[in-house]
Formats: C-alpha cells, structure tokens, sequence
C-alpha cells in the first residue's frame, strides 16, 4: 500500500487515500511512499525492517512544523490514521500504518524507547483522506 504525502493549502501535511501503486512524481512538496507497517518500525533501534520504506522528501514537507492533528480527524477515533515520520534535516521520512484511529498512531510514536525521536525526527499523526480536486495535478482527478 502507498499514501501520497503532500503539503495542503493552509501549511500542513496531509496523507491521501491508500493506493496499490504511486501515482505521482516526487517533487519538493508531494511524495507516494509505501506504508510501513507498525511492527516493522523498530523504534528501539530506530531502524526499519525494509530499507526501501525510507525515502528522500523535499525541503517543503521537511520545513512544515508539527502540529496538533485537524479537529475534524480526532472526532472519529476510528478513522484510518498514519503516522508521517520526518527528519527535518536529513529530510529522511516514512510512513507507518495503517492505525484505527489518531489515538492508536499518538501512543505508538510516543513509546518511551522511540529512538526516531532521539535522532530529532517529527511525527506527523494525518488522517488518510482522498485528494481534493486541487491537489490532483490537472484538477478533474487524472494525472497531468
């Protein structure tokens, strides 16, 4: 499963609906990355099982600060959830999930042995959402 991260319109970062393949080119501010499981984050070690799950984002998703999830994600407790973990320098990311929930996806990066934080990474927790007519490259849900 891949999610295309991307930075939306009011500054954040949002994650769009699971796909089976990526489906858009990397730039500096979109992303398609595969989903890593929560069982193949070794948070202890801070190491993934598949070195493929890490990729390279730009400096736009790398600079956009953490924030709170949007209200609208935490009223459902069970909507599908991930968790976009970005290191501000390296710009090194991943994607884990699929979580039931923000509160699921808060207490796995919260873990106390989470080594991805000690190396300074930031934890996006995103709702998984379909694009907005916006956001799909040539705005009537095909690709440019």
């Amino acid at each position: 499963m891949y999610v295309t991260v991307i930075r939306d319109g009011t500054g954040r970062l949002a994650a769009h609906a699971p796909d089976d393949i990526p489906t858009t080119e990397p730039d500096d501010s979109t992303i398609t990355v595969a989903v890593c499981p929560p069982g193949a984050a070794d948070r202890t070690t801070g190491t993934l099982a598949h070195p493929y799950q890490f990729t390279a984002a730009g400096a736009v998703l790398a600079a956009v600060p953490v924030r709170a999830p949007v209200t609208a994600s935490v009223d459902d407790l069970n909507a599908l959830t991930v968790a976009v973990c970005l290191h501000p320098v390296s710009h090194r990311m991943f994607v884990v999930g699929p979580f039931t929930g923000p509160d699921r996806a808060e207490q796995w990066w919260n873990a106390r042995t989470n080594r991805f934080t000690e190396t300074g990474a930031h934890c996006h927790i995103l709702p998984l959402t379909a694009p907005s007519p916006s956001d799909i490259p040539d705005g009537n849900g095909g690709q440019a």
